[in-house]
Formats: C-alpha cells, structure tokens, sequence
C-alpha cells in the first residue's frame, strides 16, 4: 500500500534525525513561555548510589528513582556504566518512553563484589536535553576511630589521694580492630617540673652540711652558725676574721653550684610513678561500640606533673592516637 509505505518512510526519518540529534548533541531546549530549564532534567533519589561495608561474595541491590526535572515532556536512555564497575556492576532499566515534567522511572542497580577493594564511578544516561549520570561508589568496611577527650585535667589535689578518670575510645565504623594503650617514651613518660631551691635556703644548707668542717677549720665557739651574728668572735685577730670571710664566700659560692646543680628535675629512677593506667590497658574494640579506659593520679610529690600516653592499634589503616 503506498500510504503505509509512506507513513513508515517518514517514521525512520524522524528516527534517524533524532538518532542524529543524540550523536552530534544539537539537542532541544526546554522552554516555557518566559523561562529556559537549565541544568540536570533528572534528578536521582538516592544522588548517589553507595554500596557502603560490603562483604565479599554478597549481592546487593539498590532501587533508584529519575525524576523528570524539565518544563516539558522527556524522555531518558541507559548509555552504559563506568570501565572499572563493569566486572561488579548491573544496572537494569526499562525506558519508560516519553514523560511529563514531574513524573518518575526506577532503575535497580546489582552489586557483586569479588575483591575487598573500595570501587568509585558513575551509571550514565541520555536524556533529550542532555546526558547525565548518577555517582556510584562502593566502600569497603573500615575503623572510624576517636577519642572523647584528648586531654585530662585531674585539677589540684592532695598527696596520697587516688583520683580516677575515664577516656571513651568510640569505633564508629563496622570493622573492629585491638587496641593497646602505652606511654608514648617508653616505659617512662611522668614529666615533673623544676623545683628551685627557695630564697634563704642557703643558710640552712650550709647550717646543716657545713658545720662540722667550719668548726675543723676555726676555733670559735658558735651559740649557732645559722647566722654570722651569733658567733663570738672577740679576742680573735684581725687576720684571722678577714681568712674565714674569705673561707665562708668560697663555701657560699661551692653551695650555689651544688644548689644548682641539685634544682634539676628527678632522675627517671626516682620519679614515682604518679599518674598511671587502670585495669583496662589493652583489648578488642567491636564494630560500631566503645571501650573505656581509666586513668588514674595518685600524686605523691607536690608539684605539677604529666604524662603522655598514646592508642595503638593492630589495623594498619588506623593511625595512633594520644
């Protein structure tokens, strides 16, 4: 019949011209009286399709829906997906033909993991206003790791007390690991201060170590060498006055080196041990769960003191934390 072949003439030109269109990307506009659509005509619920802790050998499955953006009538095509899903990736879609601005197509999207490898690309599509695609990423299970606090303040207390706190290690990812709390110098880390000797104490000093050999060295008779004042010095010469002031400066000089000297923060053998870990030093810390690890201050000396401490753990993707 001459009419039908006409009329199916004309329908592979129309085919062939929109084929065209797609190819060469001369593709029409979306207009409305007054206003042109710009941007995406789909918009994707989830926008991104996340296959997040997956395991080995599984299959999953996700439903994603295309919504029609435009001012006008669309209609969308499946292009294909990215180089490095296909070995993992399935997409199925029906093209639902033509559809009004509003309305909304599904497509599922299979995921069959065969590594323990974190994977990244997109599902792309072609619409008649332009092509688009839709993010999708696959992440392997990790460990999210954190502390509550990364400094403890025990305050000022009273020596001989036993005073308690608590650190929470939280996992806020699905694959747990050990941990182990350590110092973070070895097996010593308690940092005390400088104590410097207080003003007047020299007297004391050279009082107390100092008064047998000032007696071996003179002759006079000493109610106390705590204060120069209170020795009797009558009767005696001159001469000999003037040698013990010099003997008593070059003593005084001796015991300011030997202060200073003696100022010097506690050597690591005769620091007490003041701030310490409780029970829970080491242990496993689960999926999405938390641990609680004590610490505890019994001071001993008075005075400021620190120690610094630091998580390790058995995963090497987790960094220590202090």
């Amino acid at each position: 019949d001459p009419t039908q072949l006409a009329i199916r003439a004309l329908k592979k030109e129309v085919s062939e011209n929109r084929m065209e269109e797609f190819q060469t990307g001369s593709l029409a506009k979306q207009t409305v009286p007054g206003r042109e659509h710009k941007g995406c005509a789909f918009h994707s619920k989830p926008s991104c399709i996340h296959f997040k802790d997956f395991d080995v050998g599984q299959t999953y499955k996700k439903k994603i829906i295309l919504t029609n953006a435009s001012y006008s009538v669309n209609y969308c095509r499946l292009v294909g997906i990215s180089e490095c899903l296909k070995d993992f990736i399935s997409v199925h879609f029906d093209p639902p033909g033509k559809m009004s601005s509003g309305m909304s197509c599904e497509f599922v999207v299979t995921f069959k993991p065969m590594i323990n490898e974190s994977l990244a690309g997109e599902v792309m599509f072609e619409a008649q206003t332009g092509s688009f695609s839709v993010p999708l990423q696959c992440t392997v299970k990790s460990c999210v790791l954190a502390l509550d606090k990364e400094l403890i303040d025990f305050g000022s207390h009273v020596v001989g007390e036993t005073i308690s706190r608590t650190i929470i290690l939280t996992n806020r990812g699905a694959l747990g690991t050990r941990f182990k709390v350590q110092t973070s110098a070895g097996d010593r880390s308690t940092h005390r201060a400088t104590v410097k000797p207080a003003p007047g104490s020299m007297v004391a000093h050279f009082s107390i170590y100092n008064m047998q050999q000032l007696q071996e060295r003179t002759s006079l008779t000493c109610n106390s060498l705590l204060n120069w004042s209170w020795c009797n010095l009558k009767g005696q010469p001159q001469e000999k006055i003037q040698q013990l002031d010099q003997e008593v400066l070059s003593m005084r000089s001796d015991l300011d080196t030997d202060n200073a000297q003696d100022s010097v923060e506690l050597s690591p053998k005769e620091t007490p041990v003041e701030i310490m870990l409780g029970k829970v030093t080491e242990g496993e810390v689960g999926p999405f769960s938390s641990v609680k690890v004590p610490v505890l201050f019994v001071p001993a000396v008075p005075g400021d003191v620190r120690a610094d401490f630091v998580i390790v753990f058995d995963n090497p993707d987790c960094k220590p934390v202090s």
